[in-house]
């Protein structure tokens, strides 16, 4: 009796123990889930984060990208905007010195049109008008100088045809002497005549 009592409570015990490796088991086999869900999380965390990191640096470099344009496209403006005032100087400058009458519109109105003008279009437009009128304004300088120079050749060429009043009174002169004695400048001529060839004579005598 005692050994059958034995024999049950050892398979009892048995059975106990299949049961108690079954749970352990199962408990292993729920922590090796639970660290795998975990690293599977912090894997996923990870990639996240890098992928966080990652759009952080592309916003970043695009950002940066941005800054750089807008800096580029002020440059570029500003450097357009000293071009333009330059002009607009030289422009001023070469207004100063045209006269009223050169002009078909009033400088100072033109000046006004850029001082009130609200907008780079309008400073644009009254800019070309300045320079067309100081364009206009040099192209009538230089004709009017290409008429003067002209005129000045055509007298200087005109006073060198016509006889100068010397030659004119020297002419009435020598013809009103020559009318009055010509006897006398007959003689003169005669006597020249006669003294030239001897005193060139002399002249061959003495050098040789």
């Amino acid at each position: 009796m005692n050994s059958v009592i034995n024999l049950y409570l050892c398979l009892v015990c048995l059975q106990l123990q299949d049961r108690l490796a079954l749970k352990e088991k199962e408990l292993e086999t729920k922590l090796l889930d639970s660290q795998l869900q975990e690293a599977e999380q912090e894997a996923c965390a990870s990639e996240r984060a890098a992928a966080l990191v990652e759009e952080i640096y592309k916003a970043q470099r695009e950002r940066d990208q941005a800054v750089m344009a807008r800096l580029h496209l002020a440059n570029e403006e500003r450097d357009e905007a000293l071009l333009r005032a330059k002009k607009l100087q030289e422009a001023t400058l070469e207004l100063e010195n045209i006269k009223p009458e050169e002009s078909d519109v009033d400088l100072e109105e033109l000046l006004n049109r850029v001082n009130s003008a609200d907008s780079a279009l309008a400073i644009e437009q009254s800019g070309t008008a300045i320079i067309e009128q100081i364009q206009r304004a040099r192209e009538r300088r230089s004709q009017i100088t290409s008429e003067e120079m002209k005129a000045v050749i055509e007298e200087r060429d005109a006073a060198l045809t016509r006889p100068t009043l010397m030659q004119i009174l020297f002419k009435r002169f020598q013809k009103s002497y020559n009318h009055i004695c010509p006897p006398v400048i007959c003689s003169l001529n005669y006597s020249v005549n006669i003294i030239s060839p001897t005193l060139q004579n002399r002249k061959n005598n003495y050098i040789t």
